[in-house]
């Protein structure tokens, strides 16, 4: 999301445009938007898979429910950045930092794990 953000936050009504079409689609245009977008979604997907699968995971760790805790992040921080920046005309790169500093946290509990292994 890096990357998506500097774009994003130059250009926050695109984000808003895009994250709308794919995530809070009117129920009358779910099928238009999936006929014509659906490939672009599986493709940008099916690219993401790849990039875990490069990962390396903790042993026994089941992969597709790790992506699967991944993207439930990712999701929960495009829908929080639409919900904060909505009616803003600019988006301020304070804000963006932010974000993504409380996004990196949270990858970071699913990276080293949160609970205390050390017993006292």
């Amino acid at each position: 999301m890096p990357c998506e953000a500097d774009y994003f936050r130059e250009h926050s009504d695109g984000w808003k445009l895009v994250f709308e079409a794919f995530y809070a689609t009117l129920d009358g245009l779910k099928e238009e938007v999936e006929d014509k977008y659906g490939q672009v979604s599986e493709t940008r997907q099916a690219m993401l898979v790849r990039l875990f699968d490069k990962v390396p995971l903790r042993e026994g760790l089941n992969r597709k429910h790790a992506f699967e805790l991944v993207m439930a992040v990712t999701r929960h921080f495009e829908t929080k950045f639409l919900e904060e920046t909505n009616g803003m005309n600019h988006i301020d790169e304070t804000y963006t930092r932010s974000l993504m500093k409380e996004q990196d946290a949270f990858c970071d509990m699913i990276r080293f794990g949160m609970e205390n292994k050390v017993k006292g």
